[in-house]
């Protein structure tokens, strides 16, 4: 089972890194929840629901997470770009991105908050995942965490263990910090950005020309949304092979 924590301090002391804001759909939540796996050195922030315009714009978010999600997989099953050299990851493409009961907030439960904030698409090629993700995450100049929730970001890792971000090797070297590799800003990217980390052969990129969920959805772009995709993995491979 994960070790977690939760105090923003203990969370400093182990990554180096602060707090920082949530945001969805052009609303920005401060004071947020924080939780974070010492095991995956992941971070999920979810706004607290006590804040102004906060349970209504989690419960958009996830509507429409949920209905943008199914879209964008029906899409990548029949793209030929894609499935003519990938499959999905064991037939469980469809990540539903939910925190484990011990951790997900009392408030949310109480306030019957659907527990799936954190979805994702991924697909495997036999040695390495790509993954689409609905939340966009970067560290900005005061050296903090933040999230918007609904913006695409896309990553690759060479398996399941070697995540985006690694843990520390050892929990008795208390200098050592855990590895983020959370881009610097949350602004698009361009295919020049895309490197491999030399470590654990990591990359987050966040892709130009692609909407939010809500724009997604609005507009139907979801096979816009599939051929950055496609273009990312391209993009990864060539970069791997040199």
């Amino acid at each position: 089972m994960s070790d977690w924590k939760t105090e923003e301090k203990e969370i400093e002391e182990r990554t180096g890194l602060g707090i920082g804001v949530v945001e969805i759909r052009g609303k920005t939540f401060k004071n947020n929840i924080c939780l974070y796996d010492c095991d995956s050195a992941n971070f999920h922030l979810l706004p607290d629901l006590n804040l102004e315009d906060a349970k209504e714009a989690v419960e958009d978010y996830i509507k429409t997470l949920n209905s943008v999600q199914d879209e964008i997989y029906k899409r990548i099953q029949s793209n030929k770009r894609i499935q003519s050299k990938y499959n999905l990851q064991n037939g469980k493409g469809k990540g539903t991105g939910t925190l484990s009961e011990k951790v997900y907030p009392l408030e949310y439960r109480e306030r019957e908050i659907p527990n799936g904030f954190y979805k994702y698409i991924s697909v495997y090629d036999g040695q390495r995942f790509y993954t689409i993700n609905f939340m966009r995450w970067y560290i900005d100049k005061e050296n903090k965490v933040n999230c918007r929730f609904g913006e695409i970001q896309f990553d690759t890792t060479m398996n399941e263990k070697k995540r985006v971000n690694t843990a520390r090797l050892s929990e008795k070297d208390k200098k050592q910090k855990d590895i983020i590799r959370y881009p610097e800003s949350y602004k698009h990217q361009s295919e020049k950005v895309i490197r491999l980390d030399g470590e654990c052969q990591a990359c987050i990129y966040d892709p130009k020309d692609v909407g939010d969920i809500w724009q997604i959805k609005k507009e139907s772009c979801y096979d816009e949304v599939v051929e950055k995709f496609a273009e990312f993995i391209e993009e990864v491979k060539k970069q791997a092979a040199e």
